[in-house]
């Protein structure tokens, strides 16, 4: 197997899952990301003890995906590992933070981490991933709240105090599905949970320009989202994806959800949404 990198790995989390799971593959290199490096090592033991004859080379790499300068310099760094990336898994993640934060580059703080960060990335490895050949892959990995919040172009700092446009607004039907009917009486104000809500919607967008080729190179992705009961049959899936070319997904259909391929609500196949976002989330990686 090809190189493999995974971002947001630490002990117990999904991305140590996955990373034990494509161990047994025996990839060329993996590469893990992580804000705390100690955690990304604790996960590398941990294979090396469970595989004691693995080949396959462990690099640790420290980033912060909120802070674009650290993005950039672990772009850097992974670029002099590897002549190219086979797999990249986007994983790394904030959630539910209680106050709203502002990062350096002036983002809200889930916006900056789970979806700008890994944008820049992803963009500026584009050229490695190009050299594993047609069959290199990118996986964002979301939540289902995508299905409950459309990005906020109006507002996506969530600063509030300003009525959003309809395709902006939270979808109150479904946010009744996840138990969270209170968000309609929340205003347009910052709301941990639809601030979250909004990267995956944005990683959405993001995986549908990758597929679509808007950075002028066309990458095969997909998105997917952890299931609560079949979590281990879940990761099977996502794994069988990355390593067969047999699979097809469909436009409507690139997204994985508890084990299963499904259709997407419309603001995450929107293409005029996801290339205003392309264009929005390249003016800040220019501008920071």
């Amino acid at each position: 197997m090809r190189p493999v990198l995974i971002t947001g790995v630490s002990p117990n989390g999904l991305g140590a899952a996955t990373a034990h799971a494509l161990a047994k593959y025996d990839p060329a290199s993996l590469i893990f990301t992580a804000r705390t490096t100690s955690k990304a090592s604790a996960v590398a033991n941990t294979i090396r003890a469970d595989y004691p004859n693995l080949k396959t080379q462990i690099h640790i790499v420290r980033i912060d995906l909120s802070d674009l300068e650290s993005t950039r310099q672990a772009a850097a760094t992974i670029r002099e590992l590897t002549p190219i990336i086979g797999i990249m898994i986007n994983n790394a993640a904030v959630m539910a933070l209680p106050e709203r934060e502002l990062t350096r580059s002036g983002l809200e703080a889930h916006l900056a981490t789970n979806f700008l960060g890994h944008f820049v990335l992803t963009t500026l490895l584009l050229p490695w991933l190009k050299a594993a050949g047609p069959k290199a892959r990118v996986v964002n990995i979301v939540s289902g709240g995508f299905y409950v919040q459309p990005f906020r172009f109006s507002d996506y700092n969530f600063d509030g105090g300003k009525e959003l446009p309809e395709d902006e607004r939270v979808d109150l039907d479904m946010a009744e599905r996840f138990g969270m009917g209170w968000v309609k009486d929340a205003g347009t104000g910052y709301v941990p949970f639809l601030a979250y809500s909004q990267t995956s919607t944005a990683l959405m967008l993001f995986t549908k320009g990758l597929n679509e080729g808007f950075s002028g190179e066309k990458i095969k992705a997909f998105s997917a989202a952890p299931g609560g009961e079949n979590g281990g049959e879940w990761l099977d899936m996502v794994i069988m994806l990355l390593l067969t070319s047999l699979v097809v997904l469909t436009e409507l259909q690139r997204h994985i959800d508890d084990c299963q391929i499904k259709q997407t609500p419309q603001h995450v196949r929107d293409d005029a949404a996801a290339r205003k976002l392309w264009a929005l989330a390249q003016s800040w990686m220019e501008a920071a």
